[in-house]
């Protein structure tokens, strides 16, 4: 089994994820903006066994962060917190 971590912009720049990123917050109500990377493992056959995502803790300020969205609805880039 192989067991990969990617973060949000490095699976944006690959699209390597084994879920589509709009998943994350079209789907499961949750702003991509807070989600620093994911983790997820795969046996040899390539199925996937698990999935995690690890979230980045809220910014004190709470300055408000967004994601760029192509014309396909496919997430081009997202501007967080930690970026300013």
């Amino acid at each position: 089994m192989k067991t990969i971590t990617k973060t949000v912009d490095e699976l944006i720049k690959t699209n390597e994820s084994p879920l589509p990123l709009e998943v994350i917050p079209n789907k499961m109500g949750i702003n991509l903006c807070s989600v620093e990377s994911l983790t997820w493992t795969r046996q040899d056959d390539d199925q996937l066994v698990n999935l995690t995502i690890n979230f980045l803790p809220a910014p004190e300020d709470n300055q408000p962060c967004a994601c760029e969205m192509g014309d396909d609805g496919e997430i081009i880039r997202c501007i967080r917190h930690k970026d300013k």
